[in-house]
């Protein structure tokens, strides 16, 4: 189990005392997103850093300075051939832009695309079909408007599919990801 809380992450192993990662003095987390093996956690001033679940232990496994605040994040679904780990992380920042992180161990957290977008990202949903052949990225903004975009699975490349203002209202547009059957 794993608490995150605005100043620490707190990982309670089934077995055993509890560990906690304190965030450094003067910032707060803002945001949170992992699977069963990963976690990464946004702070204030757009901070990214990066934590492995490894033997029983959660370790800080990379970090990287977006110098932008953070408005929303998601990881990929996670894949039985990277053992069980998500492939890929998507960063929605105030600067109305997503940016797709790589989460490989030899280019962790490094920029693989940008998208801009006329308004801020206020959710960011990764969704995968096909067997796992097709990788979708549902971007939602705070003027309501919805843009899917399919990433190429072997590069990360983006390719805008469809926008579209969901909703009379203008409202943030937020995603939560649901298991389903292929």
């Amino acid at each position: 189990i794993l608490q995150v809380h605005k100043t620490a992450v707190v990982h309670i192993p089934p077995e055993g005392e509890a560990t906690q990662w304190d965030a450094p003095d003067l910032t707060m987390i803002e945001h949170a997103c992992g699977n069963a093996m990963q976690m990464t956690i946004s702070l204030n001033g757009g901070d990214l850093r990066y934590f492995q679940l490894t033997d029983g232990q959660l370790l800080e496994s990379g970090t990287e300075p977006l110098d932008k605040d953070i408005s929303c994040m998601d990881m990929s679904v996670a894949e039985e051939e990277l053992g069980g780990s998500a492939r890929y992380l998507a960063v929605g920042c105030v600067d109305d832009t997503v940016q797709l992180l790589s989460l490989q161990q030899n280019t962790m957290l490094a920029k693989i695309c940008i998208a801009s977008f006329g308004s801020q990202p206020s959710s960011v949903c990764f969704s995968v079909h096909g067997g796992g052949q097709t990788i979708l990225l549902l971007a939602g903004c705070v003027n309501g408007e919805l843009t899917r975009i399919s990433v190429a699975a072997g590069t990360g490349s983006f390719s805008i599919e469809h926008q579209q203002l969901l909703g009379e209202a203008v409202r943030a547009a937020g995603f939560v990801r649901v298991a389903h059957a292929d």
